[in-house]
């Protein structure tokens, strides 16, 4: 069993960093550039699963032991408020994301009381491998409540623009949706202890969220800057149509200026247009 475990780790690793590299070819834009930063934070994750795994039966200090697993913490309580910061600019591309500077302070706390937590037990009383046998401190509480209200309201910008900008909720926002809560129910059920789960676990639900964000990405172009609707438009006109971005990246171009004009002039679909 654990051989496989370690596989699924390894798998799991460059498969988020091959996506992260991707994501860097796909375009130079804001948006994608999040999608990267998510893309290393979920390996970043996955390292720290990996050390777990390999030190388990080695360091018998649970405390020592939960340092390694802090790293983990460190993607964990980063990941809302990028998946925010995407939701905010697939919503409108010009926010200021600056503006929402104060959102790192929960998380910053929270990685500094997760290192600390020998010194005070604040964020668990007790570390266990198997998350239900950990003895939550009460700043677990916080940390959780925060976690999982940024993420909601996340998941209601997507969903609120998804439909704004395509008349209904796209296939791609549906499976960027699914692949967030992929790894959130089972931690949600672990950290409440409902269910037991060993931490090292979790990288399969993060394969899920990266095929899922993956096919929503760059199969289906969910987060391209024109709408559906508009590309169903242009995709049927004769003349050519491309749409460029302030840095003069092209993040989309018509089938008539994919067929003629491409060729013509040489440039494609996130060239340089300048």
């Amino acid at each position: 069993m654990d051989n496989y475990v370690f596989i699924l780790l390894f798998v799991t690793l460059i498969t988020t960093l091959t996506f992260a590299f991707f994501t860097r070819k796909k375009q130079k834009s804001t948006l994608y550039s999040l999608f990267r930063v998510l893309f290393l934070l979920l390996s970043l994750h996955v390292v720290a699963l990996i050390l777990l795994f390999y030190f388990k039966d080695i360091i018998l200090n649970m405390d020592t032991l939960m340092y390694i697993d802090a790293i983990s913490y460190i993607s964990t309580c980063n990941l809302p408020v990028i998946l925010f910061f995407i939701s905010s600019i697939y919503e409108n591309k010009e926010t200021n994301l600056k503006k929402y500077w104060y959102l790192f302070i929960i998380p910053i706390l929270s990685i500094i009381i997760i290192f600390t937590n020998p010194l005070h037990h604040l964020f668990c009383k007790s570390y266990a491998i198997n998350v239900a046998d950990v003895q939550l401190g009460p700043y677990f509480y916080v940390h959780m409540l925060y976690t999982y209200l940024l993420i909601l309201v996340a998941f209601i910008k997507l969903i609120k623009t998804s439909i704004s900008k395509a008349g209904f909720l796209s296939f791609g926002t549906i499976l960027i949706i699914l692949g967030a809560y992929a790894p959130i129910i089972p931690n949600l059920l672990a950290s409440l202890q409902l269910i037991s789960m060993d931490t090292y676990i979790t990288p399969i639900p993060y394969l899920i969220t990266t095929i899922c964000f993956y096919i929503s990405i760059f199969k289906l172009n969910s987060f391209d800057a024109v709408p559906i609707a508009l590309k169903n438009i242009v995709d049927i006109m004769t003349d050519a149509f491309i749409v460029v971005e302030k840095d003069g990246t092209i993040t989309y171009s018509n089938n008539a200026f994919n067929t003629n004009l491409s060729k013509m002039i040489g440039i494609k679909l996130n060239d340089n247009f300048y």
